[in-house]
C-alpha cells in the first residue's frame, strides 16, 4: 500500500520538514486575530418640530480625549534624561560583557565614552536592581 500524503519523505527532505511546513502555514495563515469591524454609527436624535421646515443638522459625537497614564519622554524634556541614557548604555555593556558591573566605577571605566557630570552634591551609583541612580556624595 502506498502513502499519498508522505510529505516528509520526499527526495532531499527531512522527516520533520512536513511538521515545520504545517506549523509555518498555520502561523502565516492565522493572522493576528484582530477583528476588522467598524464601530456602530452614532444615532442622531430625532427632532419632530412642526414649525421648522429646515432639516435638523446632524449631531456630531463629542470629542473624547484619552490621556495615557504613562507620560512620554518627549512630553517632559524633549528627550531622555542623562540617567536614562546611562542605563541604556549599561544594558549594552551588559550584553557585550555577559554580566552586570559590580560598581558604577567599573562600568564608567570600560564604557568607552565620557560620563556626564552628576548634579552638585550627588554621584552615580548602582541600586539593588542594577540600575544607575543618583545618591548623595557622602554615601
Amino acid at each position: 500500500m502506498k502513502l499519498y500524503c508522505n510529505f516528509g519523505w520526499l527526495d532531499g527532505a527531512k522527516p520533520g520538514a512536513a511538521i515545520l511546513w504545517l506549523m509555518f502555514a498555520l502561523v502565516v495563515g492565522g493572522g493576528c486575530g484582530k477583528s476588522h469591524s467598524t464601530p456602530p454609527p452614532v444615532a442622531s436624535p430625532m427632532v419632530s418640530d412642526s414649525t421648522s421646515s429646515a432639516p435638523a443638522p446632524a449631531a456630531t459625537p463629542p470629542s473624547v480625549r484619552i490621556q495615557s497614564s504613562v507620560p512620554s519622554i518627549s512630553a517632559n524634556t524633549g528627550g531622555p534624561t542623562p540617567i536614562q541614557m546611562l542605563n541604556r548604555a549599561m544594558l549594552g555593556w551588559e550584553m557585550k560583557n555577559h554580566r552586570r558591573p559590580h560598581t558604577f566605577e567599573e562600568f564608567a571605566g570600560s564604557a568607552g565614552f565620557q560620563m556626564p557630570e552628576p548634579p552638585p552634591g550627588l554621584k552615580y551609583a548602582l541600586d539593588q536592581r542594577g540600575f544607575i541612580v543618583l545618591v548623595n556624595s557622602n554615601q
